[in-house]
């Protein structure tokens, strides 16, 4: 099962995809699922209000955040771009950098490919942010 959150059905699953669950992307989990490689697979999202509700996947493309909860909204920050979530994969794979930190110091190291597949601060951190 993969089970992103994002507002169209289906939008990032294609093999080529850059719509990923805790650093699986959906081509690799179909392959998985197809070949039979690793069993039972179930990956979903999970939505609540500390990741400001539905839809919670930033890699989904057209992601448009909700508004955040709280007294004072703050603007939702542009959705990172399809090509950023692949390079941040490719480089920083979740395997090896599995968390917020982890995650953030390989983008600063990986700082010139990843500015040039479109990736923004806050697109890493949104990205490094759903690793978790």
């Amino acid at each position: 099962m993969f089970l992103s959150s994002c507002l169209d059905h289906t939008a990032g699953l294609h093999v080529g995809g850059a719509t990923s669950i805790n650093g699986t992307l959906s081509g690799k989990a179909l392959g998985d699922w197809f070949y039979g490689r690793g069993g039972d697979i179930i990956l979903r999202d999970t939505c609540d209000a500390s990741s400001g509700d539905l839809p919670c996947n930033p890699t989904c493309d057209g992601l448009t955040p909700g508004p955040s909860p709280g007294p004072s909204p703050s603007p939702s920050p542009s959705p990172p771009s399809s090509q950023c979530g692949v390079e941040l994969i490719k480089d920083c794979p979740k395997w090896k950098y599995p968390t917020l930190q982890k995650c953030a110091q390989c983008a600063k190291i990986n700082e010139a490919g990843l500015s040039k597949a479109g990736c923004t601060e806050a697109a890493v951190k949104a990205l490094c942010m759903a690793r978790k």
